[in-house]
């Protein structure tokens, strides 16, 4: 059994959240990865997002944690990953620093156009949850 700790984020900007568009995989989802040794979730979820993406983010609010149990290449894998919703710290254009083998490329899904094009209902779920941290955090009237 393998278990691994991963952190990533959500992106909400002028109506779009950012997620990744996988070329090899053939799936839409949110940048994340693994949480290094001496690196606290929250560090590792603003790394991996500027990493996979390119842009730099800060954290707003956590957004919830879900653990995953799957069989990969023969390997039994329990997966625990969390998500904060993050807001863009500058207006530079993006350079992302991708691992080779990472075949993905950055995509704006329009909110409400979103949810369908998302490949996981962890990710469906999460997007819904920061949705809804946005509008708790507008002041009414």
């Amino acid at each position: 059994m393998i278990k691994r700790h991963l952190a990533g984020g959500l992106i909400i900007h002028e109506g779009k959240v950012l997620a990744i568009s996988w070329t090899t995989h053939e799936y839409v989802c949110f940048p994340k990865g693994g949480i290094q040794n001496g690196e606290t979730s929250e560090q590792a979820a603003v790394r991996e997002v500027f990493e996979e993406t390119g842009y730099r983010a800060s954290i707003i609010s956590p957004i919830k944690s879900w653990t995953h149990e799957f069989d990969r290449d023969g390997n039994h894998y329990i997966s625990t990953v969390d998500y904060y919703l993050m807001e863009l710290v500058d207006d530079k254009p993006p350079t992302p620093h991708r691992e080779t083998y990472e075949k993905f490329e950055n995509v704006w899904l329009v909110i409400d156009e979103a949810s369908a094009k998302l490949t996981f209902d962890d990710a469906r779920e999460a997007l819904e949850i920061a949705i809804d941290l946005l509008d708790e955090s507008r002041p009414l009237g």
